[in-house]
């Protein structure tokens, strides 16, 4: 059985990566799970994904999904979706443990974020349609989706907080127009802010409602 790590050449177990038959070939999201620690695999354009582990607690040994942002930062979540609920025993200099079977971390369980109605929304593009809407496109539930939102999603958080397609996504219905966008930014903060079906929505939306974020604490409290 496939462990993960140093995979055959017809290993489909969708984490195999660049080369390698399976859901992940040529599907990684860029920044997000990068191999910075061999044998932790790395989230691709797949369901599985968000619901299956990648990794191991170095403390407890309990499942988790690790994240690494482009600019360096850790985090071990409990559930890769909104709430964003943090591993409590883990801080942004543990290192990942490897999880010595894949199949042992299937989740017998539902998130809390596909009890709340939300979706990972896999961003493919981001394009600024005029001085203040930006148009977001990628992939909801295998189908193609496009949403827009003020470019205030932005201000006074600096690029590292920006939406991009390298940004773990999720998307939500919160009225007939208005769609809700939660992800982690490149920085690793937690962002939330309206989205609408059409950009003329966007720009009527007045007053905007800003941009909501959770700042990543340094240090957790560790379990004893």
């Amino acid at each position: 059985m496939c462990n993960a790590w140093n995979h055959s050449p017809d290993c489909r177990c969708g984490w195999g990566g660049e080369g390698h038959k399976g859901k992940s070939s040529g599907n990684s999201l860029p920044g997000a799970f990068s191999g910075y620690f061999p044998g932790v695999p790395p989230i691709d354009k797949s369901y599985e994904s968000f619901t299956i582990p990648n990794a191991t607690c170095p403390v407890c040994g309990d499942f988790v999904f690790f994240y690494q942002s482009p600019e360096g930062g850790r985090v071990f979540f409990d559930e890769l979706g909104p709430p964003w609920p943090k591993h409590p025993c883990t801080d942004h200099n543990s290192r990942p443990g490897l999880i010595g079977d894949v199949s042992r971390s299937a989740p017998s369980r539902t998130y809390t974020w596909q009890k709340e109605g939300w979706s990972p929304f896999i961003i493919s593009f981001v394009s600024r349609v005029d001085q203040n809407i930006l148009k977001i496109s990628g992939e909801l539930e295998g189908e193609e989706k496009v949403v827009f939102t003020r470019r205030h999603l932005t201000h006074g958080f600096g690029d590292g907080d920006s939406v991009t397609s390298a940004c773990i996504a999720f998307l939500r219905k919160s009225g007939p127009e208005k769609i809700s966008l939660s992800y982690i930014s490149e920085r690793g903060n937690e962002i939330e802010a309206e989205c609408y079906k059409d950009s003329l929505d966007a720009r009527r939306a007045n007053p905007p409602k800003p941009p909501s974020r959770k700042r990543r604490s340094g240090r957790s409290g560790r379990r004893r």
